[in-house]
């Protein structure tokens, strides 16, 4: 549910558990101009929904806590997948290109 009371629709991309940092997460896809504190972006978002662990000063939509990026438009669902499955090292994270 949104703060405005109305149902969110996210799709469903995967789950993911990080036995290091103690945390199951579950990603989904919003659509762009959802109802919600982002309905203006014109963006679809990837939203990372903590099921267990995660950070104490996340936003808590239906009781988990979870946080939310704008996927650029030019995007490809593949290339949001291929983001978050692919190489997870803080320290140089492959990111897809997007077009200049």
């Amino acid at each position: 549910m949104t703060d405005k009371g109305e149902e969110r629709k996210l799709r469903f991309l995967g789950r993911q558990t990080d036995r290091v940092r103690n945390t199951v997460t579950e990603f989904f896809i919003e659509p762009p101009n959802t109802p919600g504190p982002r309905e203006n972006s014109g963006l679809r978002h990837l939203i990372a929904r903590y099921v267990s662990g995660g950070a104490s000063d996340l936003r808590v939509v239906d009781g988990l806590p979870e946080f939310a990026t704008g996927i650029p438009n030019d995007w490809s669902e593949q290339q949001v997948m291929e983001l978050m499955v692919g190489d997870l090292d803080p320290v140089s994270p492959k990111v897809p290109e997007t077009k200049q």
